[in-house]
């Protein structure tokens, strides 16, 4: 009998942080969920790890390569693995808070879900009491627009959905853009009768290092943008969803990682051309990166930082009632 839920971890090179995210994802586990893990030839201990793993925990299977082949492929690869009737994704650094497993088995037997989105808050070093990205409810969509103009769907781990559906779609997947996650359930999203449920109330803890090992404008960026407008063209976003994501890359999303770059100092004005080329038939969009990019560097750290005192006294004068 095949299980209900697969943990599929897509991992490389991060020994480090998986045996965390594994701990956490077996102090809850239960009958009916697998772990599936595939390692993308990681160079460092990696495989010791999930070896030591494997050996003590019969519902741990294993799939990888001998070499790298990009996050892409590697998320397809998990996901093709996999036997559950449903998939969730889950990062390799990433952790499972209290309950979690439990609330998700209870909103799969229940309603039977095309899709799950959970909510997540982000931490460094530990994961500590913070603010969830999104609203702490549960919602119900029959349309699977307006489910994806919610939830956005971009955050990996927070991705639940059936898996016989979505190989419908997997090999669609255009490798090398690392948003394979994001290609997979939004189509299924878009093209698949609900319901689709958001969990608030369900909460991922997603580690967010200082300096990610990926080129942020590029991931973030450029390649949504690129799944974006090839969701447009096939049909399957209006024009008014579609300029909704765009403004949220430009207008939300890229003045936090220029924000980041310009903090830990990895900016490159090569950065630009990218963007500039992928924004070139947007007057609008590409006078904001223009502006953003050319700002100059203290005017950018210092707003950056006086809005983040700002949001911290808020924080705290709510915690003390004031």
């Amino acid at each position: 009998m095949n299980p209900i839920l697969s943990i599929s971890i897509p991992t490389f090179n991060r020994a480090s942080f998986l045996q965390e995210a594994l701990d956490s994802v077996l102090l809850q586990h239960q009958e009916g969920v697998e772990i599936v893990i595939s390692d993308n030839g990681s160079t460092d201990n990696t495989q010791e790890i999930i070896k030591h793993y494997a050996d003590k925990h019969p519902f741990i299977r294993v799939c990888g390569f001998k070499e790298n082949k990009g996050i892409d492929q590697n998320i397809v690869n998990v996901v093709k693995h996999a036997q559950g009737e449903y998939v969730q994704l889950f990062s390799d650094d990433d952790l499972f808070t209290k309950d979690l497993l439990k609330t998700i088995l209870d909103e799969v037997v229940k309603t039977s879900p095309m899709a799950i989105c959970l909510n997540h808050f982000s931490f460094k070093q530990r994961p500590q009491s913070s603010k969830p990205f999104l609203p702490n409810k549960r919602l119900s969509f029959e349309n699977g627009r307006k489910f994806f103009s919610f939830c956005g769907l971009g955050f990996i781990s927070s991705l639940i959905f059936k898996r016989k559906e979505a190989l419908e779609y997997i090999d669609t997947v255009k490798m090398g853009k690392e948003c394979a996650h994001l290609d997979i359930v939004t189509r299924l999203v878009l093209q698949k009768q609900g319901p689709f449920i958001y969990l608030g109330t369900g909460l991922i803890a997603g580690r967010a290092p200082e300096i990610p090992r990926y080129n942020m404008i590029n991931s973030c960026i450029v390649f949504q943008k690129q799944l974006y407008s090839e969701l447009f063209v096939q049909k399957l976003i209006c024009n008014a969803l579609y300029h909704t994501l765009l403004r949220k890359l430009i207008f939300s999303d890229l003045p936090r990682i220029i924000y980041r770059m310009y903090r830990n100092k990895i900016y490159d004005a090569e950065y630009i051309k990218p963007l500039m080329i992928e924004f070139n038939k947007h007057p609008i969009y590409k006078s904001a990166i223009v502006i953003y990019f050319y700002m100059n560097k203290r005017i950018v750290l210092f707003s950056g930082s006086f809005i983040k005192s700002i949001i911290s006294r808020k924080k705290l004068f709510k915690r003390r009632g004031i």
